[in-house]
């Protein structure tokens, strides 16, 4: 029986028109981790309107709720990122020395992360949204101009291994240990309605 499965999900995984959402059902349905993984991570970038009627009839009323609470989290964050900027660093030079401006700076950090950020982590198409290690990439390479100099190396230097880049993971892979949990237990009920076999009686018996 192993054999055929894994035979029939090698046949599956070469239909590359295969939606996240038929392949997240199809994952808690038949047990596959490999599946839910890639499918929610598919899922990030797709809003559960999306979900096709036959995947929702089949796809646990749970598991539709995680991914659309995921979908609402990951918004909220995203939109408190980019309205919050990270604080400006400083150089000394910038803070106390003959030409200070450090408002200047502070102004410039703030209005290119808005513009720039925004446009990218809360792009209107799904698809085109950066992933926020793609935004981190991205804002590092970025020249700002109108900073004193150094301070942008700074506040770059500042965030580049900050937590804020790794949010949204965690909140995925607290997303797909739920739905592993959802999948033991849709597997222990479709074990506990398997019908047993009992021995048939012998001739003669009532």
């Amino acid at each position: 029986m192993s054999n055929v499965r894994q035979f029939c999900i090698g046949q599956l995984e070469q239909i590359i028109s295969l939606k996240p959402g038929m392949r997240l059902a199809l994952a808690i349905r038949h047990n596959e981790p490999s599946w839910l993984q890639l499918a929610v991570n598919m899922l990030t970038r797709r809003t559960v309107f999306e979900l096709d009627e036959d995947v929702v009839s089949i796809l646990p009323y749970e598991a539709y709720r995680i991914i659309a609470k995921m979908h609402a989290k990951i918004m909220a964050d995203r939109l408190t990122l980019v309205l919050l900027p990270p604080p400006t660093i400083h150089t000394g030079e910038c803070i106390a020395g003959p030409y200070a401006q450090t408002k200047r700076c502070e102004k410039a950090w703030e209005t290119i992360w808005k513009i720039n950020m925004g446009e990218r982590m809360l792009h209107p198409n799904m698809l085109a949204r950066y992933t926020l290690d793609e935004a981190k990439e991205y804002w590092m390479g970025l020249n700002i101009e109108p900073m004193s100099t150094g301070c942008p190396e700074l506040s770059k230097d500042n965030i580049r291994d900050s937590a804020i880049w790794g949010a949204e993971t965690e909140t995925i892979r607290k997303v797909i240990e739920k739905l592993e949990e959802i999948t033991r237990q849709h597997v222990v009920g479709m074990e506990e309605e398997q019908p047993t076999t009992q021995d048939e009686p012998a001739s003669g018996e009532m």
